[in-house]
């Protein structure tokens, strides 16, 4: 357990009062920050037997968020959710329904990411195997586009309309 005061009241007491609480590798598993005895922000973590975030358990003065994850056997991130359900464990959603998310991710054959938050990934660029050029929802608009130079920089990000007020969002080559 770590502790220390935050800030000086002027009568020798501190404002703040910051814990922290570290499994054996030295992983903080539980962390707050009191105001007297009022705590402002609280988080408890759990990890899986491979050392990724389990669950991540937030209190603030305005509630609660609850957050569990999943990962494959290469200890990639396949589901996190805050609301709803993973497939590798059960949780409680939290109190704070504002953020709440619930998301699957799907690796390809090559390891890349294929399927994410803001859609499917799609890989066209064969001088850069591993660099997206297609962001978002499938054949619908919303997407994505990028274009890359020669040692593989990315030198246009656009939304997959193909004209600005000034002209061509991206063009090739």
């Amino acid at each position: 357990m770590t502790s220390a005061g935050l800030g000086d009241t002027g009568f020798g007491t501190a404002r703040y009062n910051y814990t922290a609480g570290f499994d054996l590798l030295a992983r903080a598993t539980d962390i707050k920050l009191k105001q007297a005895s009022t705590t402002l922000f609280e988080q408890a973590r759990t990890f899986d037997a491979a050392g990724n975030v389990s669950t991540a358990n937030t209190t603030l003065s305005a509630g609660t968020d609850n957050q569990a994850f999943c990962y494959d056997e290469q200890n990639r991130v396949i589901a996190a959710a805050s609301s709803g359900t993973v497939p590798c464990q059960t949780f409680g959603p939290g109190t704070l329904t504002a953020a709440n998310y619930n998301q699957i991710f799907e690796y390809d054959n090559m390891g890349r990411l294929h399927r994410g938050s803001l859609g499917f990934y799609t890989y066209g660029d064969n001088a850069h195997v591993h660099a997206a050029t297609l962001i978002g929802p499938r054949l619908q608009s919303g997407s994505y586009t990028a274009i890359y130079d020669a040692a593989g920089n990315m030198t246009c990000r656009e939304p997959s309309s193909s004209w600005g007020i000034n002209g061509p969002l991206c063009e090739a080559g």
